[in-house]
Parts: structure tokens; sequence; C-alpha cells
């Protein structure tokens, strides 16, 4: 039934559309306005704002594109949620088209909005790019008057819940979701006067920013690592373009899945190489559901348990954001599937075989029925993040996806997962340690921006001032973390002081310690 929302007219503008009215985005207006914080219109804080059109863009992926191509920014080289942006872009465009238009080109100090389509976030680029690199058609783009609002901060803002919502009520266009750039500058942002304030929060966005950058770096060296103890590259040589098997080879299954070239061909390499395998029930114990004893979304709820179900794992990252929870008495019945910190949890069912190592956790969590638990055995040595790198790699998944059956739905059973063969060499200890400051690094770079997001939010309810931002600034200018402690130990996932709600750091020694890593690694460089 539709409902009727009685408004002044004074709070009517040039707008008629009934959606702009909607009493979430007056809640939202009203919660800004009510606020103490300083209210600023982005056109007064950025400047020589532009959107380019294209006509007839034809691009190519990066894999498939001439050395010369030039990078074509989109929002999917932004951050997961913004923030950040990929200047080797996925995709490129021929150096002809791009001199067709100068003005696309990526500036310095360019704060980056996507104003078409979906899931509208919000990036910013500091550097001029060394190279040519030309700008989507769906961002809009201005460069940030520094003198009046810290970039990193302003971003901050533009993420936030408030302007998340503020920017759904000025999108136009059923078909294509649009936010006119004019709409865009008029936006109401808060913005603190006290600039050591914004300069907290910023500093928070910057500091995510070298953590994601030093991620990338160990997973490149652990990668390479892995690459040259193996001889993976040597594996393209034993790559079988027809479907011949040799009796030996058939062993128990007669499916083509089963004996795919690509199996067949890795284990002939396994054996001219002489690689060590061993059975991954040899190293790991599993535990596998094949159902939850009747669990449905009845037994969902605010508060409780986590339901780990696989999609919301990726690259080593949990979005806690996403997991759902349980009520405690249905996690109670599958203690077999319970998950604690340094279990790895396997995917089975969908997207089958993606593994990742249980960060320290402020929840308890368990394994849903897509979802296998792998424990590693006490008596068997291997580096648990090792062990995870090479589940994911395709040394593993090409076994995964020859064990596997069913067509629309991926499976592979608990008696497959115990038979994949795992390699072994001498630098596991080393890979590990790399891929396990790869994923703590990137956790806590998001973790950093969600506190950016939540602290702006704070400001504007009245639940943090400007003076103690200040103080905490001004105090690790000195070297002095407690009020800086102080602050993020009251953030949780779901805002600033809120009960009962995990908190969003579980470990704050373990950011300062990363914080303190990359620092000395910067300084020995």
């Amino acid at each position: 039934m539709a409902s009727i929302v009685r408004l002044n007219a004074q709070r009517l503008s040039d707008r008629l559309d009934a959606i702009y009215y909607y009493p979430l985005f007056l809640e939202n207006e009203d919660r800004l306005k009510s606020s103490s914080i300083k209210i600023s219109h982005l056109k007064n804080i950025v400047k020589e704002g532009r959107r380019s059109i294209y006509f007839s863009t034809e691009t190519l992926e990066i894999d498939d594109a001439p050395n010369n191509w030039i990078p074509f920014l989109t929002a999917d080289d932004f951050g997961e949620n913004g923030f950040f942006v990929n200047l080797n872009s996925r995709r490129r465009v021929s150096p002809k088209f791009a001199e067709q238009y100068p003005k696309g080109q990526l500036r310095g100090n360019e704060l980056l909005v996507k104003v078409k389509g979906p899931n509208q976030i919000t990036a910013y680029n500091e550097m001029p790019p060394e190279n040519r690199v030309l700008v989507s058609g769906t961002i809009w783009g201005a460069l940030v008057k520094k003198e009046q609002v810290d970039p990193h901060y302003l971003v901050s803002v533009l993420s936030c819940p408030y302007a998340v919502i503020a920017r759904s009520r000025l999108r136009t266009n059923l078909n294509v979701e649009f936010l006119a750039p004019d709409d865009l500058l008029n936006i109401e942002l808060p913005i603190p006067e006290i600039r050591e304030a914004q300069n907290y929060i910023g500093d928070k966005v910057r500091l995510a920013e070298r953590l994601r950058e030093r991620s990338r770096e160990r997973e490149a060296e652990a990668k390479k690592l892995f690459e040259d103890a193996i001889s993976w590259e040597k594996q393209l040589e034993y790559k079988r373009n027809h479907a011949y098997v040799s009796v030996d080879d058939l062993e128990q299954r007669l499916d083509l899945n089963f004996n795919s070239p690509n199996r067949l061909s890795l284990i002939q390499y396994f054996r001219n190489s002489q690689i060590i395998l061993e059975f991954l029930d040899n190293i790991t114990e599993i535990s596998a559901m094949i159902g939850w004893k009747g669990l449905t979304t009845e037994h969902y709820t605010d508060k409780g348990p986590w339901l780990l179900r696989g999609i919301e794992f990726s690259n080593g990252v949990i979005d806690f954001d996403s997991l759902i929870s349980i009520k405690q008495y249905k996690y109670d019945e599958q203690p077999q599937i319970h998950l604690k910190q340094g279990d790895i949890a396997f995917t089975k069912d969908g997207t089958i075989g993606k593994a990742i190592v249980i960060p320290l956790l402020s929840n308890s969590l368990a394994a849903g029925s897509t979802v296998a638990r792998l424990r590693l055995c006490s008596e068997h040595k291997i580096n648990k993040y090792y062990l995870e790198y090479v589940l994911n790699h395709p040394v593993v998944q090409i076994q995964v996806f020859s064990f596997a059956t069913g067509m629309a739905q991926p499976h592979i059973t608990q008696e497959w997962i115990a038979r994949l063969q795992i390699p072994r060499c001498k630098v596991e200890q080393e890979i590990g340690n790399k891929i396990h400051f790869h994923h703590e690094a990137l956790v806590e770079s998001g973790n950093l921006t969600t506190a950016a997001k939540l602290l702006v939010e704070a400001l504007i309810e009245g639940k943090i001032t400007e003076e103690e931002l200040e103080t905490a600034q001004q105090a690790l200018q000195k070297g002095d973390r407690e009020p800086d402690k102080a602050i993020l130990s009251r953030l949780t996932r779901k805002g600033i002081d809120i009960k009962g709600e995990p908190p969003l750091f579980p470990d704050l020694d373990a950011l300062y310690e990363i914080i303190d890593q990359i620092t000395k690694d910067t300084e020995e460089e």
C-alpha cells in the first residue's frame, strides 16, 4: 500500500519527482542539517570538473592489446569500495583513439566519481601519471582545492553512508542510473573547520593505500618464489593438445573431466620433475557438511555466530559486512565445522576451490554447507599460508576442476578433496610469510578505509568531535598512539560505540605492528 508524506512547501525544490522526497532521503538530509559540523557544497572545494564523451569506443583487454595501447580507466580499476586507482587498467584503447580526446586524460590531484551505472563509487588520483591514461565517460573528475580540504578526507566523505544516500537521491534515468555533474557539484558535505581533524581521517586512507601497495608487492614476491621453486613454466612443455589417454592414467574414472588434457599433462609434469607431493588428507583433517539439518532463513538473526558460505571471501580477505548471523543453538548443533583462527576454509560447491586461512575473529564462525574445513595435522609441518597459496594456485586448481562433478552446480566431494596433491618445496616458510603479510595488509587496509567512513558518520552524528580528532592527530605526530588507539577501539563495523557489536579492529597491536613494518621497509629502501 502506498504511503503519503506531507511536506512543508519550503522543502520543495525544482525537483518534482516523488522519489526525490522519499522519507529516507529527507531523513538523511535532516541528519546533516542538524549536525554542528560545517557544511559545504562540493562545487566550493573542487574545480575544473569534466566528463569526457567518447564516440565509437573500441577497447581490448590488457592481455589482448598491443603494448603501445593506452590504459582506459573505468570504475573496475578502482578499489572494490572506491578510494584507490589502479593505473594499470584492465582495458586499453589505441593511441590513435586517445589522441582524439586529449581532454580525457587523467590528471594529478583528481577526484574521480563514477556517475553512470550502478555502484557509484569514488576514488582519488594524487600524482600525474607518467604515461597517458584515458578516463572512461562513466567517470566524472575534478581537481581538488587542497587549501580548503584534505583530498583523502573528501573521498572518505563521498564514500560514507550519508553521501551514498545523498547521491542516490540525485540519480536520474530509470534505464541507466546517471548522476548529472551539476547535481553532484551541488551536493552538501560535512567539512570540519579544523584541518587536523580532516587530516586525521585522510591519513587513515593514505595509510590504507600504502598497505595495499605493500600487499601487492609481497604477493608478487611469493608468486616468484613458488614459480622458481617448482619451475611451473616448464609445465607448459607437457601440455597435451589431444585426448589420447594411456591405460595407466585412467585410474577408476572414465569421465572426460577427470581425464582432461590439463590434468594428464600435470601428472606427467609431476613425474618428470620429481616434485615431492603429499595428499591433502595427510596434512589436514577435512570436515565437510552435506547439509545443515534444516538450516533455513528462519534461523538467520541480527546478532549471533557468523556463517561462512564461500561468497564472502576472495584474495585472502573476508568481507565481514556480508556475513550473515545464525541463531546460537543452530551453531552449537554443528561443532565439526566450527572455524577457528588458523583453519582453512575451502569451497566445495558452486565457485569451487577457493581457499582462505581464517584470521583472528571477533565472533564465532561456522562453515556453511558449501564450505569444507581444513585443519592442519599437528604431526605434519606445513605453513598454513603456503598451503592456502598452493590450494588457490593452478597446480591444485587443475586437480579441483578435474575431480569435480555436476554441470549446473560444480561440486567436489570430501573424498576427492582428500586426494588433492600438494607440492612441497624448500621455501614454504618464506612464501607463507609473504602471503601472511599480504593478507594482513589487505585486511588492515580495508579496515582503515571503513574507519575513515565511520568517523565521518560519527562527526555528523555528534558522537565524536573535531577537537578529539585534532588531539589524536597531534599526538600521532609526536609518536603517541594512545589517543588514536582510544578512538579506533570504539569503532565497530556498524558504527562508533555500538554495544554488543564486534570491534572493527580485533587486534590494534597487530595494526600498529604492520604499520611499523612498512615504515621500516620504506626507511631501508
